[in-house]
């Protein structure tokens, strides 16, 4: 069976007129780069949903089709935070590289963080994951779809469930890993 006949039924929400909510929680209340979040506009890996204004981060597939969907509140205060139904895990919010080497965060406002902090230049040709979480599910998957990336450097939080999904994945993974 082809792998474009086997996709899910995502719930894919509509995009608002403008993305000016959206905009204005990643940059004014998140701190990230409006450099960043320009061009993942312009390509609809984020946007603004229709009706409830949330931040949208789209994982892709190798087609290029919206296989994974993750919605984060753009209200103050309001931490609410989800997956859409039919989401697949195996390719959340990602961004490809052409070197040997994936940065792997937990979320993709974490991404979008460590890209505002670091020198863009240095890590550009990376490919940098979100996890969706700390399960390794997209991460297994990146790496068959991307052979040639040899290192892996976790970016995960510093609480216990950070942490512990570290220690596991650095058995695991422990002849490609490098750590932050």
């Amino acid at each position: 069976m082809d792998n474009k006949s086997n996709i899910r039924n995502i719930v894919i929400p509509g995009r608002n007129t403008n993305d000016k909510r959206v905009i204005a929680y990643l940059v004014k209340t998140r701190g990230i780069k409006v450099e960043i979040i320009l061009p993942l506009l312009k390509q609809g890996r984020i946007y603004e949903a229709t009706g409830s204004h949330n931040c949208v981060f789209t994982g892709i597939d190798e087609y290029n089709m919206v296989r994974y969907v993750m919605q984060r509140s753009t209200l103050p205060g309001n931490k609410i935070k989800f997956e859409a139904e039919g989401s697949d895990k195996k390719y959340s919010f990602s961004l490809s590289g052409t070197c040997d080497s994936v940065y792997i965060f937990e979320s993709p406002i974490d991404l979008l963080s460590y890209l505002t902090i670091r020198n863009e230049t240095a890590i550009q040709n990376s490919h940098m994951l979100s996890l969706g979480g700390v399960t390794d599910i997209g991460l297994e998957y990146y790496l068959g779809r991307n052979p040639n990336i040899i290192n892996l450097v976790f970016c995960l939080d510093n609480d216990k469930t950070g942490n512990d999904a570290y220690c596991k994945y650095n058995k695991k993974y422990s002849t490609r890993v490098k750590s932050l």
